[in-house]
């Protein structure tokens, strides 16, 4: 399934947004570590009116240590993070190295454990998978940055190979030599792909149109 991705920055431009994605067959991400504040009032009423356009919703807040935006300390992050859960999103995008009690307490929400690395793909990718299985999660995302296209064939054997041991996995590789991974990996078994209406909300390299 493919996910739009939603920037904000503000209340009025994330619904803009969303009011152009209702005819897309795609749930929504909504980036809040990109948003200016976190309004859970604002965020109540946007998730209103995906639920009544029965859109699944994906939240992320990612620090600014991890490639997000979000800039004040970890304790802070983890506090807003198990705050935004009580909202009941389909899924909470975390990263994976975020403290295993965070994961404890968020045992009855779908996380999606996310691993990011904007310079190169591993050697192993297999053996990244390994040590992020240490935290419970319902999926897990591994997005690196193809260097090569052989670093791309690599992560769509990767998805292959952990969807046949019944995985929810995401592999993605960002940049323009990784595009094979977000144009195939539905089709060799990604849990779900990411998409953007709008430039502003070009997150990684690579990303692209519905």
């Amino acid at each position: 399934m493919d996910f739009i991705v939603i920037t904000g920055p503000t209340f009025s431009a994330a619904i803009r947004k969303i009011k152009r994605t209702l005819k897309i067959d795609a749930g929504i991400e909504l980036r809040l570590d990109l948003f200016h504040e976190i309004n859970t009032i604002e965020i109540k009423e946007i998730l209103k009116v995906l639920r009544d356009a029965g859109k699944k919703v994906i939240f992320t807040l990612r620090s600014i240590q991890n490639g997000g935006g979000y800039k004040r300390s970890m304790p802070s992050l983890e506090k807003e993070i198990k705050d935004l859960a009580t909202l009941d999103p389909d899924y909470m995008d975390i990263e994976w190295n975020l403290s295993s009690s965070l994961f404890d307490a968020l045992d009855s929400t779908n996380i999606i454990a996310s691993h990011h690395d904007f310079i190169r793909t591993p050697p192993s990718i297999e053996r990244l998978l390994e040590k992020m299985m240490q935290k419970k999660a319902y999926a897990y995302k591994v997005c690196t940055t193809a260097q090569a296209l052989s670093d791309s064939y690599r992560m769509i054997n990767f998805i292959h190979k952990q969807k046949n041991l019944g995985l929810n996995i995401i592999g993605l590789c960002m940049g323009e030599k990784g595009k094979i991974t977000r144009q195939d990996g539905l089709k060799v078994g990604n849990y779900l792909n990411y998409k953007i209406i709008h430039v502003s909300d070009k997150v990684a390299p690579g990303i692209d149109f519905p």
